[in-house]
């Protein structure tokens, strides 16, 4: 699930796969116990039986839980056959990237470990995850040795200078300096370079940002990435992901020499700067965790999180039109287990959260203080983190087809007829009553005693729902959670046999899962589809099908299309008019061409050419002028 890195044994006989967002074991004990109706005034109700979150090979429970969840990490596959030779395990929840020895052949693997199994927000402030570098000895007897980033922090007294001050948060990249016997690790929440050895023992931590120490400056943050080391001069490079640079590290002084800006970024400004609040871990208050932690890459960590509050108090639900306002209650702050949303397509789908308790986006500040254990941003840095929030959109759906239609066969899982299907009238209800289209929700608040579930819960959005597969109870799994808000469904069948679905005709129900297998992202699935034409290619007609696909795209709205190539041995960005037919050229003088005029080109050799489909808005850019100077 998720395959990361890549590092190659000594001797390449083996190949090591990073699996990034792999299982750590942890599924869901859910019981269905309602909870009674809280009375007008006193003392909270008791809280909703939402049930408890275990190891899922935890003997105790295994009369409960049903599911085989290997935990499998790192991937031992053989350079010549391609099979599969062995797994680690226990490496970690989400692994970012690993190191070979090249002596040894030890593995040191760069990641975090979630803390999920723990329960309530004020036991996990600040200590949602672990950042941890992992050794795997892979001998006939394999080992695996994880090392603590941040040994000895208390996770108490916060906010925590010493500790921020000292923290290697959230490690996303890793170098090997095997002579020296040095581990160097990005560190990216915290914009620090950990200097270790091979025992897990921080040696140094090498600042890459101008805020040093326990100092906050997020609008600077740099966000190190990636590392790459150059044995022989004794530098450490840094890919520096937020801020788009490239920094370089004396290895031996121990000291940043040069910063460079990468190439031009077109990302708008507001939403740069606001994606730092996102990654900032120094917000925390011992700077161990940022909001990435579990929003991983801003999206999902396939895990749910029990982050309900024991002394908090009852709030309201929000305020909604006839019948969705029948049944409503008041929140209660001890919510039980909620899988991990992702953060991507928040833009006009308020209320938030899986209940629906958060009105707006900038309501999640409290979540930088309670979950973080920092301060409240400040309302210039919460609008900014807001354009960012606010910016994310879904990438395409790869179960759909090119031309945005839904695939007809299998005749037994029909996708386009589960539209139909899920726009069909049962009794008085339908599915996109509630689920309305494009996003898959009305955004309304459902009462506990209409879903038959312990508590209510918001209509959620369908447009993810291809990225929550995994669970099954018929053999090994590759996720512990599942479908609705606890994960506590396997997947979408088990989900729409559940009894609120009995008037659902049984036959309509199985094009209705492939329908939302295939749901639409919002994002058109030729986005981001290439097609490469040469002179061995030109004519075929499999070529012209694709061209003639992404061109009917780009006309419906669907896309940009754009192609870049060599014409007479000089380098070309175009961008196709869909109005008229043709490819405007990136200089003056040259083009417009036509498609014929370009396939002609590569036919006789004199071009090669890559099209691409890119986001509505985008061709002009991607395909002509880089920096938007004219």
């Amino acid at each position: 699930n998720d395959p990361r890195a890549l590092a190659v044994a000594p001797g390449g006989g083996s190949v090591y796969v990073l699996v990034h967002r792999s299982g750590n074991g942890t599924t869901l004990i859910r019981e269905q116990q309602a909870p009674p109706p809280p009375p007008p005034t006193g003392p909270l109700p008791a809280a909703p039986s939402q049930g408890i979150i275990v190891r899922a090979d935890d003997p105790n429970w295994s009369h409960v839980v049903s599911l085989s969840l290997p935990d499998e990490d790192v991937f031992e596959i053989s350079a010549s056959s391609l099979q599969v030779m062995r797994t680690f395990s226990s490496v970690g929840t989400i692994l970012f990237d690993l190191a070979v020895h090249p002596q040894s052949g030890d593995l040191f693997v760069a990641g975090t470990d979630a803390r999920n199994l723990v329960r309530f927000e004020d036991a996990l402030q600040s200590h949602t995850i672990d950042s941890r570098v992992t050794r795997v000895t892979p001998g006939p007897s394999p080992t695996v040795q994880p090392f603590d980033l941040n040994p000895g922090f208390t996770y108490a007294n916060l906010p925590n200078q010493g500790e921020r001050a000292l923290a290697l948060a959230e490690p996303t990249g890793i170098a090997l300096d095997a002579a020296a016997g040095r581990l160097y690790v990005a560190a990216h929440g915290t914009d620090r370079i950990g200097f270790l050895d091979l025992a897990g023992n921080v040696l140094a931590r090498i600042e890459v940002g101008d805020a040093t120490g326990g100092q906050l400056d997020t609008l600077n943050k740099r966000g190190p990435r990636g590392l790459a080391f150059h044995a022989s001069a004794q530098r450490l490079y840094v890919l520096n992901r937020l801020s788009h640079s490239i920094a370089v590290i004396d290895t031996l002084a121990g000291a940043k020499l040069a910063e460079w800006p990468l190439a031009f970024d077109p990302t708008p400004q507001a939403v740069r700067d606001g994606r730092k609040f996102q990654y900032d871990a120094k917000l925390a208050g011992n700077g161990t965790a940022s909001c990435a932690s579990c929003h991983i890459d801003s999206d999902i960590d396939g895990l749910a999180w029990d982050l309900g509050v024991k002394d908090g108090t009852m709030t309201n639900p929000p305020s909604q039109p006839f019948p969705f306002n029948v049944g409503l209650t008041q929140y209660h702050p001890m919510k039980g287990p909620m899988s991990t949303h992702t953060l991507r397509g928040l833009k006009g789908m308020s209320p938030f959260h899986w209940r629906g308790e958060k009105p707006d986006l900038p309501s999640f500040n409290s979540g930088f203080a309670g979950v973080l254990g920092g301060s409240l941003l400040s309302p210039a840095d919460l609008a900014l983190y807001v354009a960012f929030l606010e910016s994310m959109e879904f990438p395409p759906n790869p179960n759909q087809n090119l031309d945005r239609t839904y695939k007809t066969t299998p005749a037994n899982a029909n996708a386009s007829l589960g539209l139909t299907n899920f726009n069909k009238v049962n009794g008085l209800l339908s599915c996109v009553g509630c689920h309305s289209l494009p996003s898959g929700s009305n955004r309304m608040v459902i009462s506990a005693q209409a879903l038959n579930e312990p508590q209510q819960q918001k209509v959620p959005h369908l447009r993810n729902m291809y990225r929550k597969q995994g669970m099954t109870t018929s053999g090994p799994a590759t996720a512990g959670f599942g479908f609705v808000h606890d994960g506590a469904e396997a997947d979408l069948t088990e989900f729409l046999n559940l009894p609120v679905f009995n008037s659902w005709p049984s036959e309509d129900k199985p094009h209705i899962v492939a329908f939302l297998d295939a749901f639409d992202t919002g994002t058109a699935p030729a986005v981001g589809y290439q097609v490469t034409v040469d002179a061995g290619n030109a004519a075929g007609a499999g070529v012209g099908s694709d061209v003639s696909l992404l061109q009917s795209q780009a006309a419906a709205g669907n896309i940009d299309l754009v192609a870049h190539g060599t014409l007479g041995g000089v380098e070309r960005g175009l961008a196709y008019d869909p109005s008229s037919g043709s490819y405007a050229a990136d200089a003056n003088g040259v083009g417009p061409y036509p498609w014929n005029e370009l396939k002609a080109q590569a036919q006789a050799g004199q071009a090669v050419w890559t099209l691409t489909g890119t986001p509505p808005g985008s061709g002009q850019r991607t395909g002509r002028d880089r920096d938007s100077d004219g």
